[in-house]
């Protein structure tokens, strides 16, 4: 009943249809936002990952340096030299771990955009055989 009358049928139909659209609109839009901040992550996360390669790659040139200066080490450097050499390998051990993670970080990340991305083409949410067969989808694609 609106404005005191009673709705035909139709109208209720309709207004059953719009609700449908409006809450199917509501969801599209979450998913999108999902997206949008699961990709901030991505790049956020590359961001950091690619930091800290650099300055791993660096701490490895940086211990490297003495012993590319100076060959033939005095009895002090051979003191050293182990521990630069443990330092180098581990820092090598360290380098490689960093573009695993960001592999596994992005696949992690690709995976629940991609099931974003499906839920919101789906459109998931109960709909009636009427609303299927009336409402394009792509009327609501902004």
């Amino acid at each position: 009943m609106t404005n005191g009358r009673t709705l035909t049928p139709a109208e209720e139909r309709d207004q059953r249809v719009q609700r449908h659209l409006l809450l199917l609109r509501e969801k599209w839009s979450m998913e999108d936002e999902l997206i949008n901040h699961r990709m901030t992550w991505l790049l956020v996360s590359q961001g950091l990952l690619f930091s800290a390669f650099a300055a791993l790659f660096y701490a490895k040139a940086t211990a490297l340096a003495p012993l590319i200066q100076q060959p033939s080490c005095t009895s002090v450097c051979a003191d050293v030299k182990p521990q630069i050499e443990k330092l180098v390998s581990d820092l090598g051990d360290a380098i490689l771990l960093v573009p695993v993670v960001g592999i596994m970080v992005s696949l992690t990340i690709w995976v629940s955009i991609f099931a974003a991305a499906e839920a919101g083409a789906s459109g998931s949410t109960p709909m009636s055989p009427i609303m299927r067969r009336s409402t394009p989808r792509a009327m609501f694609i902004h």
